[in-house]
């Protein structure tokens, strides 16, 4: 198992219902965390995992500073043997501005040490790819990195999920032309994805009812990925997610492949009864699919398991909870959906 990029994060969570851009200072309680999409989902999949199960392997790297000890310090549930420290960068550093709702605002990143995360660094790992049953990856890493490792986890016939990261950085995992297993974008990465932003969407049938066209928009996206991904989780936030796969549900979700036509559900979002922030959420919603694939289990438990790591997550002011354990997900329990189809 091996995953990518870490950071510094700290939020400033707003405290007055206008922000405007003009230099001045606005009132903010400030909160400080561990981040990084890739750390993110490392922490909360290992968090996850069974204690008889291999630590996950993390490849990322961090600069030799303050930043960079703090997040290591806290990952003792992962292998950073993989983590290169750097005196040449410090660690990567994001800030993020939340509304009152907790919906990110804006963010700010320093990202350059993810530059050293190279093609060179990361054959140094090879041999434990090869026994990796699933390759994790996001979209902060070098381009020239992500076409190597697509290019050696193809020959080695393992099983890729991409996190895009940002509607920048959405379209990484597919400029090789490789088809990727599992992708788990939110539906302005999956815009970027499919070369549709800033496309101008007519009302189905008239019908201008936003939900419906959201739902609609991200289905017919969905279907057009699928020359480029298996099977896709798409993030709807309140709306849900969205599954479409070209493999049969019924079988465990990490072998399901691409024997069928790809067929689509619509799963309900989780039940928030504590809302403090939505980062991470879409973090540790992927760890818990992933923690539910590495246990063999089919799709609709995978997402019951991530729509509780989610949930667990936006109750949380850091991005991944600290008393997130694998007895915190009822591994059995099966999320609902309805199908989704184009006349829906």
């Amino acid at each position: 198992m091996i995953v990518y990029s870490l950071a510094s994060v700290s939020y400033g969570v707003a405290q007055e219902k206008e922000y405007l851009m003009d230099g001045r200072t606005h009132a903010a309680s400030a909160v400080q965390s561990f981040g990084g999409v890739g750390r993110n989902v490392a922490d909360a999949l290992g968090r996850l995992m069974p204690p008889s199960h291999p630590l996950p392997l993390f490849i990322s790297v961090v600069g030799n500073d303050s930043p960079g000890k703090s997040l290591l310090s806290n990952l003792k549930h992962l292998d950073t043997t993989g983590v290169l420290i750097s005196s040449e960068e410090s660690t990567a550093s994001y800030t993020a501005l939340l509304d009152q709702k907790g919906e990110c605002l804006m963010g700010i990143g320093d990202m350059a040490a993810h530059m050293l995360i190279t093609e060179e660094h990361v054959s140094k790992f090879l041999p434990t790819l090869k026994r990796c049953p699933l390759l994790i990856v996001d979209g902060n890493i070098p381009q020239e990195t992500m076409d190597y490792v697509l290019r050696e986890t193809k020959q080695m016939g393992i099983p890729v999920w991409f996190e895009p990261t940002d509607v920048k950085k959405a379209t990484k995992a597919f400029t090789s032309g490789e088809v990727i297993d599992f992708a788990s974008p939110n539906l302005n990465e999956l815009r970027a994805i499919t070369g549709t932003e800033g496309t101008i969407r007519n009302p189905i049938n008239g019908d201008s009812d936003p939900t419906k066209v959201i739902l609609q928009e991200a289905y017919e996206l969905s279907h057009i990925a699928m020359d480029m991904v298996n099977t896709l989780f798409v993030t709807l936030g309140k709306l849900g997610v969205m599954v479409t796969s070209k493999g049969c549900i019924n079988d465990p979700l990490i072998k399901c492949g691409a024997t069928e036509n790809p067929t689509t559900r619509l799963y309900s979002p989780p039940f928030i009864s504590k809302f403090i922030s939505v980062s991470g959420a879409g973090d540790c919603f992927a760890a818990g699919v992933l923690a539910g694939m590495l246990r063999g289990l089919p799709e609709s438990q995978c997402v019951a398991a991530g729509t509780a790591a989610a949930a667990m997550s936006i109750a949380s002011h850091p991005t991944v909870p600290q008393d997130m354990k694998a007895s915190s997900i009822m591994w059995d329990s099966t999320a609902k959906y309805q199908s989704y189809s184009h006349d829906f």
